[in-house]
């Protein structure tokens, strides 16, 4: 390696035996490494080593480091309330910055559900539909930007 510079860097992923480590990837012209192995599990951290080659021969593998996957999932709406008046139901929460949201109905635990608005900007919607004296199961999601959509958040109301 000595008075060569470096051509190309290899990473490696460590396996599930301790100590074992097997290489995963060549790296892109720039100077970082996205594991993009579909076999990752999103709770469990890998370690990762790189090896400098040039044409001299490779470098010793470097001190490995542990990193996990980036977690890409929108909370639910929080803060989920329903309120009924003579308009009828009232549904707020707390906005979360970017996201938009869908509020479906259910009438009753395991009614059907269906979509009463979508792609909603503001963190409150109004269903003047809704029957006095039945007992509906509302769900809020939130889908991001990226087009995550997270957990439904659920209020149940009898207007």
């Amino acid at each position: 390696m000595a008075g060569e510079s470096v051509s190309t860097y290899r990473f490696f992923r460590a396996g599930a035996a301790a100590g074992e480590i097997t290489a995963r990837a060549q790296p892109p012209a720039e100077l970082f490494f996205l594991d993009q192995a579909r076999d990752q599990k999103r709770a469990q951290p890998h370690r990762y080593a790189v090896i400098a080659v040039n044409p001299a021969g490779e470098s010793e593998a470097s001190r490995a480091v542990s990193a996990g996957a980036l977690e890409l999932t929108t909370p639910p709406p929080a803060g989920a309330r329903a309120a009924a008046d003579t308009k009828g139901v009232t549904l707020t929460w707390t906005a979360t910055p970017g996201c938009r949201y869908t509020v479906q109905r259910k009438a009753g635990p395991t009614g059907p559900a269906f979509v009463l608005a979508g792609g909603l900007a503001a963190a409150t919607h109004l269903d003047a539909t809704a029957i006095a004296g039945v007992a509906y199961v509302y769900e809020i999601t939130a889908t991001d930007a990226t087009g995550n959509v997270s957990e439904a958040a659920s209020v149940t109301i009898t207007p």
